[in-house]
């Protein structure tokens, strides 16, 4: 029998644990001794995945900082900052820069200064630089193409660290491929081979990389003040923020458990909508550790490497939208990080989800908010993005409605005309144009849907990459957009 609906600790509707909806599933089956696994995994982790927001929050405050860790940023920070302004200040002042335009000027530097710490800063920055050019057009410009020219990335594990973190973790493994076949910054894929003979992927994680990233939030809140002044807003977000919403993903993504558990999750998502275009990685029975996970192999190429695509990359493109937008919408849990570093190209011409990152989950008042905000901001009703933020409860008790409303109603780029004419160039300006209004007018979303938002932007930066010069992205949110009253008819509202 099925296990009763009802209201989770993150406040998504459905069975009460994530192994109770395994129980169900003829994929999780067909995973040996897998659906036991997950029960025992969860009881490992307890209920940590539901406090990570929290502990995101807390990261982005001030706190202590180990202090080798402190003296490397300021010795870093003062050498970049120094060498900077001696390279770049006579130059300047000769144009004329700081005298003619200083906001300008500041502005500028402040962006070489941040990625000039990016690339300095160890694998959790070169993770924070990845999570910032997946999201492609959520950012500013000027941050974008200063990070892209640097091509900042962690060095690839050495032969004997990856042993040393897969062989800690499952002692049995006969051997352990050097190459990767997918990475980030926090952790990499490699093929390995069982003593059944039987071949499997390890992802092993980076040594010190969870450590590290505690430290450098730390130390990046210790320094947010003089950020917030030169670059009031990344993203649509304060600088805070932003710290905040990366610490998100990282403290996720740097435990391997809550990455199996993730995968099992997101495996239950695109079985539930029937998914022919894309396959998710499965979880190996016991393989879970928080610095190493075995999962279940998928021949392929990386999507990041940028040498195969998918047969049909309209039906991935839209599979994609499956397991992000309308899950959230419809089960209140999104892939939160679609990346190419991510996917694989199968034998068969079909996307395989290799790794997860990070899952968004929304309640069931949140799930309305960001469906009413994404038919409010595609039809130009002002008063729905309004609302849709009313719901999210981003607005704080002082805020000028009416104000907000003429703003949002006034903006050419979120005119509806606007929008359709731009493509899909339109929807992310009008999206961009609409963040920055709410944060002028000082509103404060909870940071899933800051995560939900960011989702939206990585999936238009994706589809660049699948469907190269058309605005794919667009074409696949319609049919969404059409069926979600659908998709919300029969859900209870939290609010």
């Amino acid at each position: 029998m099925a296990a009763a609906a009802v209201a989770d600790p993150s406040g998504a509707i459905g069975p009460a644990t994530l192994s109770e909806r395994a129980a169900d599933s003829p994929w999780v089956a067909a995973g040996d001794g897998l659906a036991e696994s997950i029960a025992a995994l969860e009881r490992e982790v307890g209920d940590d995945r539901d406090f990570l927001v929290e502990e995101a929050n807390d990261l982005a405050r001030p706190g202590f900082v180990r202090p080798v860790r402190a003296l490397r940023h300021v010795t870093l920070n003062t050498l970049s900052g120094g060498l900077r302004l001696g390279l770049s200040l006579p130059a300047d002042l000769l144009s004329g820069a700081p005298m003619n335009d200083p906001v300008r000027w500041a502005r500028r530097n402040a962006v070489a200064l941040f990625a000039d710490q990016l690339a300095s800063g160890g694998a959790p920055a070169a993770e924070i630089s990845r999570l910032i050019l997946d999201a492609g057009d959520l950012f500013p410009g000027e941050v974008t193409a200063e990070l892209a020219q640097r091509d900042i990335e962690a060095p690839r594990l050495t032969p004997d660290a990856i042993r040393r973190v897969a062989l800690g973790a499952f002692p049995h493994l006969d051997h352990v491929e050097e190459r990767p076949v997918a990475s980030t910054a926090v952790s990499q894929l490699h093929h390995a081979r069982l003593p059944s003979g039987e071949h499997a992927f390890v992802r092993v994680r980076r040594p010190g990389v969870a450590r590290d990233l505690r430290d450098d939030a730390r130390f990046t809140a210790l320094r947010i003040a003089a950020l917030e002044r030169l670059l009031p807003q990344i993203g649509g977000m304060s600088p805070a923020t932003f710290v905040a919403l990366t610490n998100r993903q990282l403290l996720e993504a740097s435990d391997l458990r809550y990455e199996g558990l993730n995968a099992v999750e997101l495996g239950l998502v695109a079985e539930s909508l029937g998914l022919d275009a894309l396959s998710v990685a499965r979880p190996v029975a016991g393989g879970a550790t928080a610095r190493a996970l075995l999962l279940e192999p998928v021949g392929g190429e990386s999507l990041a490497l940028g040498r195969a695509l998918p047969d049909d990359p309209t039906a991935a493109l839209q599979a994609l939208v499956g397991i992000t937008l309308e899950s959230a919408v419809s089960q209140g849990v999104f892939w939160a990080d679609p990346s190419a570093s991510h996917l694989l190209v199968t034998p068969d011409g079909g996307l395989a989800v290799v790794g997860v990152g990070t899952l968004g989950r929304l309640s069931p008042t949140m799930r309305r908010a960001g469906s009413t905000f994404l038919r409010s901001l595609l039809s130009g009703d002002a008063e729905g993005q309004v609302e849709a933020m009313r719901l999210a409860e981003a607005i704080p008790p002082d805020a000028d409605v009416d104000g907000l409303i003429a703003d949002l109603t006034a903006s050419d780029a979120m005119q509806v005309s606007t929008i359709l004419m731009g493509g899909q160039a339109g929807l992310m300006g009008a999206l961009n144009e609409a963040i920055r209004l709410l944060l002028a007018h000082r509103l404060a979303p909870p940071l899933e849907v800051i995560l939900l938002v960011r989702t939206l932007f990585s999936l238009g930066h994706l589809s660049r990459t699948l469907l190269p010069g058309e605005d794919g992205l667009l074409m696949a949110l319609m049919p969404l957009v059409a069926r979600l009253p659908e998709l919300l008819a029969d859900e209870p509202n939290d609010g």
